[in-house]
């Protein structure tokens, strides 16, 4: 039985019982009720894990040493509060690659990078920073 049969036939059973004012409050606990359970199914429905993915510790250090050769910048770059497009690029990659494969959290990486846990949290989902991973997108559609 879904969600929706299960709202119909409790409402359906109070509605015979309850006047008007009674049926809406009944309908926005339901409503409640729905909401609750399709945040639930959404938290859950897109998460896999692989155990291997996340058997061995992550050295951030190295992993970003790895990301600077692709973009031809040093670490301290990387760390540094510079806005030029190709360390925003490298930061993104770092962050999505970690976030994606490692599962590493946003304050671990924002004190790696000196940066607010935020900033981590939007180059992760929002930003379009011209990196070689492409964002996550969250509560979106994409037409490919």
């Amino acid at each position: 039985m879904t969600v929706k049969e299960a709202q119909k036939e409790i409402v359906d059973f109070f509605e015979l019982e309850m006047n008007n004012h009674c049926e809406r409050k009944l309908y926005n606990i339901l409503s409640s009720v729905e909401r609750i359970i399709n945040r639930r199914v959404v938290e859950t429905k897109y998460v896999y894990v692989n155990v291997d993915k996340y058997s061995e510790p992550v050295n951030l250090e190295e992993e970003a040493e790895r990301i600077c050769k692709l973009y031809d910048i040093t670490v301290e770059d990387l760390k540094s509060k510079k806005r030029n497009h190709e360390y925003v690029a490298a930061r993104a990659h770092l962050v999505r690659e970690m976030r994606l494969n490692k599962n590493i959290g946003t304050i671990k990486l924002a004190k790696f990078l000196n940066r607010d846990h935020s900033t981590i949290v939007h180059l992760t989902y929002e930003s379009k920073a011209d990196c070689l991973i492409r964002p996550l997108y969250k509560n979106k559609k994409i037409n490919v």
